[in-house]
């Protein structure tokens, strides 16, 4: 039996100027620091980082350090490594620039431990100029949902803000049992796994108030920054090819569940700048999976109106090249 409460996983690549927030933040938890494994996986950063954490793992037994063999492009290898690394029954997992509010392990830990649950999920706060919590349906919502199948509320996993890793706690017996894994060569490596997840857990609780999860939006972030051809047709539409296998092999309907990452992409295709070739090929590439998107699809993240807007937007990309070209001009103006 391990003698921590949680493990919480950080992986790390050239983020020397985040690190002592890191351990500051667990130091500050509720549960208390010597309950807490933390665990960083070093992805071969370049700058200060691995000096910061090997002085971290000398100077706390309670810190674990793992040194990948290589820089990986994507933060998958590296949370793999520490669910393996890992000793506590819960795990939780933090990107480097992000940040826990002091009570949230404790929350987290309650609640799956009391309930004997496969995950929990929390909202989340974005953090800019200012702080928000997250944009979600849940605020409709009057008290915490409580579910041991995902089938007797599956909207939750129609919207990309409730499958992020980072706002939940695991059980890790679930995780191992299951062969639950990230895949370690693409972006959106935390959609297909937190998919996983809600589709296999037996048990799931959802605070739809609470936020503990303090998410930093950068200027460079993926969601900022324009998207290459390589990266759109290897990693995002890999995504989307595999997360339709999976929801038919599972016995889910596949549009109700990829509509929002389909719009998510498209943004990406709008703003990125590509040649007359490039274009050409990636709307290729969309345009089965437009055509195959419903005028009826309701995104329920969203208003009514928008949402209206968009289904209408995307049928017309699905037949009208030009149109597609226009707005993406138009987009770039405006963002």
């Amino acid at each position: 039996m391990s003698q921590y409460k949680v493990s919480v996983i950080f992986p790390i690549y050239n983020g020397e100027k985040y690190i002592s927030n890191l351990i500051n933040s667990m130091k500050k938890q509720t549960i208390n620091f010597e309950n807490l494994e933390i665990i960083f996986i070093d992805n071969k950063s370049t700058d200060n980082s691995l000096n910061l954490l090997k002085s971290l793992d000398n100077k706390y037994s309670n810190v674990k350090l793992v040194v990948l063999d290589k820089h990986y492009p994507t933060p998958g290898k590296s949370r793999n490594m520490g669910i393996i690394t890992s000793t506590a029954d819960y795990i939780m997992m933090c990107d480097e620039d992000d940040l826990f509010t002091e009570d949230y392990v404790e929350r987290m830990f309650n609640a799956i431990s009391s309930n004997k649950l496969d995950l929990v999920s929390s909202r989340y706060t974005v953090v800019t100029d200012k702080k928000s919590l997250n944009n979600s349906f849940l605020d409709n919502e009057n008290s915490d949902i409580l579910i041991n199948s995902i089938r007797e509320y599956p909207e939750i996993i129609q919207t990309l803000a409730n499958l992020t890793v980072w706002n939940k706690i695991y059980n890790k017996k679930f995780i191992i049992d299951n062969d639950i894994k990230f895949i370690e060569d693409h972006w959106n490596e935390d959609y297909l796994f937190s998919l996983e997840c809600y589709i296999k857990a037996q048990g799931i609780m959802l605070f739809t108030h609470y936020s503990g999860y303090l998410y930093k939006i950068h200027p460079n972030s993926q969601t900022q920054k324009n998207i290459s051809k390589e990266e759109l047709d290897d990693d995002l539409f890999d995504t989307l090819s595999q997360t339709k296998e999976f929801l038919l092999k599972n016995n889910f309907e596949v549009y109700p569940y990829i509509s929002e990452l389909l719009v998510t992409y498209i943004k990406f295709f709008l703003r990125s700048n590509y040649n007359k070739n490039d274009f050409n090929y990636i709307y290729n590439k969309f345009k089965p999976w437009l055509k195959g998107y419903s005028i009826k699809t309701r995104l329920i993240n969203l208003s009514l109106l928008f949402n209206i807007i968009i289904n209408i937007t995307i049928k017309i990309f699905s037949i009208n090249k030009i149109f597609v070209s226009i707005a993406s001009k138009l987009y770039k103006m405006i963002t």
